[in-house]
């Protein structure tokens, strides 16, 4: 089945199972995939470089106070990032780990309080396209909450939506970001 938001740039969900664990004990669940593609201004080593140079102002781009995310570097190329989001009790938990060159995926949990509502894989990989590159995001998520699955019954489409605005946002940032950078070093 093919969801369609924005035409080329569709979110595909389907459901399937998948593994997670919770407290060290494997947990089987129908998870939702989704797949966003987002063409961006810049080549794959510029775009992948700004994508995963990971701070505590990301979450600025979303509207949220600088300052939002806490990040944590495990390893050389492997990270923890923690976001809450303003004005609410949700805080989302991110296992990132970098592929380099054109490659990264994470592992999280999204929380209400101290409650697990959801879980997730993530994959990223980008690919040259003319000048610029394509992010292709795919995502499986385990909706773990009964009241979350019946409030997305209630609003059919809801996570598609949010994802494919959650990357348009980070696709505007980045065409302002790199542009603001080359008509410094056009001007320099």
């Amino acid at each position: 089945m093919r969801s369609s938001l924005s035409g080329a740039h569709a979110a595909q969900p389907s459901g399937h199972a998948a593994q997670f664990t919770y407290n060290g004990r494997p947990q089987y669940r129908v998870v939702k995939r989704l797949t966003v593609r987002r063409q961006l201004p810049a080549p794959p080593d510029m775009a992948f470089a700004w994508l995963t140079a990971y701070t505590p102002d990301d979450t600025a781009i979303f509207g949220d106070p600088p300052g939002g995310r806490r990040v944590t570097r495990i390893s050389g190329n492997e990270f923890s990032l923690a976001n809450r989001f303003p004005g609410t009790s949700l805080q989302e938990e991110t296992h990132v780990t970098i592929l380099p060159p054109d490659r990264w995926q994470g592992r999280g949990v999204l929380k209400f309080r101290s409650f697990k509502v959801a879980e997730y894989d993530q994959s990223w990989v980008l690919r040259p396209a003319g000048t610029g590159s394509e992010l292709e995001m795919s995502v499986d998520i385990n909706i773990t909450s009964s009241l979350v699955r019946l409030y997305l019954l209630l609003r059919p489409g809801f996570i598609e939506r949010e994802i494919e605005l959650h990357y348009d946002r980070i696709k505007m940032a980045m065409i302002a970001d790199i542009g603001a950078k080359t008509q410094l070093q056009e001007e320099g």
